[in-house]
């Protein structure tokens, strides 16, 4: 799944690990399901993940986004983007 918008509120609820890319900047993305990959590369942007989520490959480089968390995150992130808090 790509989110390359600006302010819009996404949810990403697919039963099968999947993908995920942001590029956008200002989104809000709830996260109910496992995760393959995510990447950040846009700025400024809210991840909701629900409860008990995995993520297996994670890679922050843009700045400025922030982690909320409903319960346990298994996440292992490379950040090299500036300002990103839960990662």
């Amino acid at each position: 799944m790509l989110v390359s918008g600006s302010e819009s509120v996404e949810t990403v609820n697919n039963k099968n690990r999947t993908d995920l890319t942001i590029t956008g900047t200002n989104n809000t993305v709830n996260i109910e399901t496992n995760l393959r990959n995510l990447d950040i590369s846009g700025n400024n942007n809210l991840l909701n993940f629900s409860d008990n989520i995995a993520v297996g490959s994670c890679a922050v480089s843009g700045n400025d986004n922030s982690v909320v968390l409903s319960g346990s995150l298994t996440m292992t992130c490379t950040v090299t983007g500036a300002g990103n808090i839960g990662f």
